[in-house]
Order: structure tokens, then sequence, then C-alpha cells
């Protein structure tokens, strides 16, 4: 496994997470408090798959395909739960629970667009 690798990701995710922190203290600042819970939780599915990427790293045993399959295997797993909450938000016309979980999905997407372009 490369350390550019891993610090490539590592940078991603850190910057990712500090630019979302920034726009959402920005926007309650602004008393757009709507908008910054949005900001909330993209910030918490970045910092989910910070932390699902170095449980990655830990169980890997430094073999970068364990690592990769171990991180998608999970970018597969745990957005399924947020798809079949949109379907459900959109069945009912709710539409901030299909604001949210739209938010979380278009997050996981960049993490996982993010991640095949590094690894």
């Amino acid at each position: 496994m490369t350390d550019i690798k891993i610090n490539q990701t590592k940078e991603f995710f850190e910057n990712n997470i500090k630019k979302i922190k920034n726009e959402m203290i920005t926007l309650k600042t602004d008393n757009r408090n709507d908008e910054a819970v949005f900001k909330r939780i993209e910030m918490n599915v970045y910092e989910i798959f910070f932390t699902v990427f170095n449980a990655a790293l830990k169980v890997s045993e430094n073999d970068e395909t364990k690592l990769k399959t171990f991180f998608l295997k999970k970018a597969e797993e745990i957005p399924s739960n947020w798809e079949a909450s949109l379907k459900k938000a959109i069945e009912h016309n709710e539409a901030d629970k299909a604001a949210i979980e739209n938010i979380k999905l278009d997050a996981i997407k960049q993490i996982k667009e993010n991640f095949n372009e590094i690894w």
C-alpha cells in the first residue's frame, strides 16, 4: 500500500469536513439554520466514511485489495438504508426526509468517486 494514496484519502476527508463545517458555521451566523442542519448531515457522512476508511486501514494488514474491498463494501451497505428511507419518504410525500436522504446519497457518491480516483 502506498502512503501517498493513504495521505491523499485522509486529506480528502479532512479538507471536506473542514470546508463543510465552515459552510455550516457561516449558515448559522446568517440565521439560515435549516441549511446549516443539511450541512451538518453532509458533514456526518464524511465523518462516518473517514472512520470507515481508518477501520479499513487497520483490517487490511497493508493489503491494498483488502482495504479497497472493505471500504467499498461499507460504501454500498451503509447507504442502502438511506436509499430505502428515500423511497419511503417519496412514497409518503415527506419532502424534508427525502431531502436529507438525498444529501447523504450525494455525499457518498462524491466520496466513492474520489476514493476510486485515488485507489
